[in-house]
């Protein structure tokens, strides 16, 4: 099974740079980390990433947000920690196909890796959609979340939801 894998990545990657639609290339993109991820070569996802995404110029996709599910795996395989957490929050926030997936793969274990992976963040809104997503856990405490989520983004739409989670407890 992995022997056969590998053949189809190998044979997908000779195809790759004759493929002129962006369209497909995102595809092939998906299908090769894909399989060298479920092969549980990792380190390729890596490699195939880096060598790859920035060859492909397609529309907006949820095809994008697929790969980088498979990029923050080999990421946090690799000890990536705040980068892999960073995709994965992304990913909870902007695919709702993939959104329980990469709420249980987000890991954040301390303080000092909540603080980094805050700092890590392009923007307020960013930040606060890290609160959403810490606020699904079972043992949040919601409204410290909720104040932290309006300080930061006022109209952040997590807030509702939030909302209505405090008032049915």
């Amino acid at each position: 099974k992995g022997n056969a894998m590998k053949r189809l990545v190998e044979e997908g990657m000779s195809i790759f740079p004759t493929v002129k639609s962006h369209y497909l290339r995102l595809r092939y993109a998906y299908q090769l980390m894909r399989l060298s991820h479920y092969r549980g070569d990792l380190p390729h996802v890596l490699e195939l990433y880096d060598y790859l995404m920035p060859k492909i110029d397609a529309d907006p996709s949820l095809i994008y947000h697929w790969i980088d599910g498979h990029y923050a795996a080999a990421l946090l395989q690799a000890g990536d920690r705040i980068k892999a957490a960073y995709l994965y929050s992304r990913i909870f926030i902007e695919c709702p196909s993939k959104r329980e997936s990469a709420y249980r793969s987000f890991s954040i274990k301390t303080d000092e890796e909540w603080q980094e992976l805050l700092n890590y963040c392009k923007s307020d809104h960013e930040r606060a959609d890290l609160y959403v997503m810490r606020a699904q856990n079972d043992r949040a405490l919601l409204l410290p979340e909720m104040q932290a989520i309006y300080e930061l983004d006022p109209d952040n739409k997590g807030l509702e939801m939030l909302l209505v989670r405090e008032i049915k407890l």
